[in-house]
């Protein structure tokens, strides 16, 4: 299923907001947010900055995770083009 799929059906995002919101699913989030993740502080005798490196995409890979699925709970706006405020007379045109 791809997100356009996903979102042409309005339900989802709803019953998944739903499912988000409920606090057992908030609890269990927290807990992984705040005592599940990994520790910061490096093995004895291992290289810092790579087992910081690990650490740190693992934690990346865990928040890119919970935004994206909270992403999935709003429709994404459609993109405004950007060239039309350039266009108008607030524009003071360059002379060369």
């Amino acid at each position: 299923m791809t997100t356009d799929t996903w979102f042409k059906d309005p339900s989802n995002s709803v019953e998944l907001k739903q499912i988000l919101d409920t606090p057992i699913l908030k609890k269990a989030l927290d807990v992984l947010v705040y005592s599940k993740l990994p520790s910061p502080a490096p093995l004895p005798e291992t290289d810092t900055l790579a087992h910081a490196a690990i650490v740190n995409a693992r934690r990346e890979g865990y928040y890119t995770f919970l935004r994206d699925l909270m992403a999935l709970t709003v429709e994404p706006k459609q993109q405004q083009d950007l060239s039309k405020p350039w266009k108008g007379k607030h524009v003071n045109p360059v002379t060369v």
